[in-house]
């Protein structure tokens, strides 16, 4: 079902600068008087150097707020994309210290336009080609960039939040849960992590924007219509939901009643109310003893009207009732239907 969604990223926007990186790179090696080719690929993976730290620090903060972040290149911000009708309205320059004279006059126009502009460290101390400039090319914006620790506070007042937010029951803000946004249709899938693992989590409490039918993947829990929903975290695993407008109906199942062993059987596979979500379908079959045939189950993804499962029964599969289940995951709920299996 995470498969079949596609991420939902925040209108924040983080700048990927490799010319930043490389100009890290060279003053880094400079400071430490080393000779660069004795460094290997290791080395490198293991260098946290400041832009790295800079971006695991964004997207930390971002993650926590429940704004997923989408990443930018140089390019694409020198082709228009800050005042082009999919633009950010927050973009944050983590260790940005090159830039090109055509990206920077971009990030003037952006932040003049309105847009929240964030920076760690002093961003375009060098052009796009890694030579220092007099001038720092953003020295002259007013006001000045926001620094990283009053990003939440800056995206707050501009109302870029999110849709939802997760609270202590005193209703003070939880810290340390990660909040990953998907969506598939009108079907939003939120998955909450905590940041280190725990033997037990306190309770908490998540709030919606507005009554929404709510899912527990992993739990089964459904609330039909709610603007808040009491949770406890796994010490562990994270927490999967699913927030619909309002509650989804359940998959159904059309086949034969009967066969015989040998036969090729496919059953229609639907929702009952279609939609514009794309549904992972869950389907098993159980043998007369009552037990799952694995050989003959697995899952559907359901992304039009309807799909088929065709099961091919052995030629010595067992006689009797046979029984199949289709569970919907993003609803939980579950259709059956029987087929009697003769023998050849």
């Amino acid at each position: 079902q995470l498969i079949a969604a596609r991420p939902a990223p925040s209108p924040v926007a983080i700048l990927y600068s490799p010319a930043s990186q490389h100009v890290q790179w060279l003053l880094a090696r400079r400071a430490e008087h080393t000779d660069w080719a004795d460094r290997s690929s290791e080395t490198e993976w293991l260098d946290n150097n400041p832009t790295r730290r800079a971006i695991a620090a964004t997207v930390r903060i971002l993650t926590h707020l429940g704004l997923p972040p989408h990443f930018v290149s140089a390019a694409m911000l020198e082709g228009g994309l800050l005042s082009g009708p999919n633009a950010p309205r927050a973009l944050v320059l983590p260790q940005a210290i090159a830039l090109s004279p055509a990206a920077a006059a971009s990030i003037r126009q952006f932040q003049a336009a309105g847009g929240v502009l964030v920076a760690d460290g002093v961003p375009g101390q060098y052009d796009g080609h890694g030579s220092r400039l007099a001038t720092p090319a953003l020295a002259a914006l007013t006001p000045h960039p926001v620094p990283l620790d009053g990003m939440a506070d800056a995206l707050a007042h501009a109302g870029i939040i999110a849709g939802f937010s997760l609270r202590n029951l005193d209703g003070s803000k939880a810290d340390g849960v990660a909040m990953r946004v998907l969506r598939t249709g009108d079907v939003t899938l939120l998955a909450l992590e905590q940041d280190a693992p725990t033997v037990s989590a306190a309770p908490l409490e998540l709030r919606l924007a507005a009554p929404s039918a709510i899912h527990d993947l992993r739990g089964g829990r459904n609330v039909a219509r709610a603007d808040r929903i009491a949770i406890s975290l796994d010490g562990v695993a994270p927490s999967l939901l699913a927030i619909s407008p309002a509650p989804l109906t359940g998959p159904t199942l059309d086949g034969p009643t009967e066969a015989v062993a040998g036969d090729a059987v496919t059953w229609r596979l639907a929702m009952a109310t279609p939609g514009t979500a794309t549904h992972a379908l869950r389907v098993r079959l159980f043998a007369p003893d009552g037990l799952a045939a694995p050989g003959y189950s697995g899952v559907r993804v359901l992304s039009g009207a309807s799909a088929e499962w065709r099961v091919q029964f052995a030629p010595d599969a067992p006689a009797g009732r046979w029984r199949i289940e289709v569970t919907d995951i993003l609803s939980g709920n579950v259709a059956r239907a029987e087929v009697e299996l003769k023998a050849r």
